[in-house]
């Protein structure tokens, strides 16, 4: 399916959802923009005046980031590989 073909089946409904979403983020963009620029602990802390709903997102949001999956998948690999080559150079665990 080309991308043009997947754009033309969207309903209305779909690009009223997208277009509320891009205008909320950007309303929120927008307002934090001007609050951060007024001083560097507005920037880096938010003034420590941040709601706990926008401050658990952001959480959420830094959890979900494109390095993730990445950094998990490596770790869950050499943790596996480590403990077969332990396992197989110690003869194993085995259960009688």
């Amino acid at each position: 399916m080309s991308v043009a073909s997947f754009f033309a089946q969207l309903h209305w409904i779909d690009w009223a959802v997208l277009a509320l979403y891009f205008a909320f983020t950007l309303a929120v963009g927008l307002y934090f923009v001007r609050r951060a620029s007024s001083s560097t602990q507005e920037f880096f802390v938010s003034g420590r005046n941040l709601p706990w709903w926008l401050a658990g997102t952001s959480m959420v949001a830094t959890s979900f980031s494109v390095d993730t999956p990445l950094v998990v998948t490596g770790v869950s690999r050499s943790v596996a590989c480590w403990q077969r080559l332990c396992s197989r150079s110690s003869g194993g665990a085995r259960r009688s």
